[in-house]
């Protein structure tokens, strides 16, 4: 229980510490941790401040260092004094770094205290405050003087109406944008219903789907390949020969597949491109409006895997399916035209 007059069971422990160069430099081979227990007439002679600052030496976490051999009243006191001086010290400056913060952030435009996310998130997430916001020559940001009465009254006088009109014209431009996306995403679902209708009606009279289209089985794929086969036909019998040709689903417009201008064509490859221009015309002629044009490229150089070929392409684009047709004097792996270059 209590083990003095008071009652109490425990008395004021200052920890204190005198490192190894201290100690040499006063003949002393002893240093290290050690403890002091003030009298109740030490305590009393300590002013305020004094004791403020002994305080934080009594927990055991922290030592007081001492700049001297001997651990006494004396010594103690001189060390508090000198942590008192330089806390005062430390406390100075971090006021005159304070207020130069805050004079430079109270110099800076209103905008500068408003921050965006990057470009990439900008359309997400409205502008705020920032909070980090420093400026150059110190590491303090606006978050550590957001207490300030000046900064306060900037806050509610500028800062904050510029914040809320900024993020008013946030929100009417993300509802702009959201409503051209919307209009945007009508028209395709509207062209894709008037394409899907007038494949439905031209595959209607193709005796070979029109049961498909009544029945209610897939016939769109099949239609667009009857509408290649149809144009690449054409294209052997304004030829007069038949040529190589390879139909796809998809067209050339993958990365890794390189494609370039043919330098110097053959005449033979103008002779084809003249006729796929024909036969586009022709099959034009006869396909629904609706549902699109075929459309003839340049003579181009493909770099197969099988090795560079020379070929020109048919494309037919909808918004319900794609066909495009390569067409080549010569077969995959053969480059007969290097001699034209």
């Amino acid at each position: 229980m209590a083990n003095n007059a008071t009652g109490l069971d425990k008395r004021l422990v200052i920890y204190v510490n005198v490192d190894a160069e201290t100690a040499l430099s006063h003949g002393r081979a002893a240093y290290g941790n050690g403890q002091y227990a003030p009298t109740d007439e030490e305590i009393s002679a300590l002013s305020a401040d004094e004791r403020k600052a002994l305080l934080e030496y009594t927990t055991g976490y922290t030592h007081l260092k001492i700049d001297s051999a001997v651990t006494d009243w004396a010594a103690i006191r001189a060390a508090l004094s000198r942590d008192i001086t330089a806390r005062a010290e430390e406390g100075r400056l971090r006021e005159i770094e304070r207020n130069g913060l805050i004079c430079g952030l109270l110099a800076l435009p209103a905008d500068a205290w408003l921050r965006e996310w990057s470009k990439e998130r900008a359309h997400d997430v409205p502008p705020y405050i920032d909070l980090y916001l420093t400026i150059p020559g110190y590491k303090a940001s606006l978050s550590t003087v957001q207490d300030d009465p000046r900064i306060q009254a900037r806050m509610k006088t500028e800062i904050e109406p510029l914040l809320l009109q900024r993020q008013e014209e946030y929100r009417a431009e993300k509802q702009q944008r959201q409503d051209a996306l919307d209009a945007l995403r009508a028209r395709k679902a509207a062209e894709l219903a008037r394409v899907t209708e007038a494949v439905r009606v031209a595959a209607l009279h193709e005796p070979t789907l029109t049961r498909a289209v009544n029945e209610g089985y897939p016939y769109t794929a099949a239609y667009f390949d009857l509408l290649a086969e149809r144009f690449a036909d054409k294209v052997f019998s304004l030829f007069g020969a038949v040529v190589y040709h390879e139909i796809d689903d998809d067209v050339w417009e993958h990365p890794n597949l390189k494609i370039e201008i043919r330098p110097n064509p053959s005449p033979e490859s103008y002779v084809l491109h003249d006729t796929l221009v024909a036969a586009a015309l022709e099959c034009n002629q006869q396909l629904p409006a609706d549902i699109g044009r075929w459309q003839v490229s340049p003579i181009y150089r493909f770099a197969l895997k099988s090795g560079p070929i020379t070929g020109i392409l048919a494309t037919l684009r909808t918004e319900v399916a794609d066909r495009e047709i390569m067409f080549s004097l010569e077969n995959p792996g053969t480059e007969d035209e290097t001699a034209d270059e």
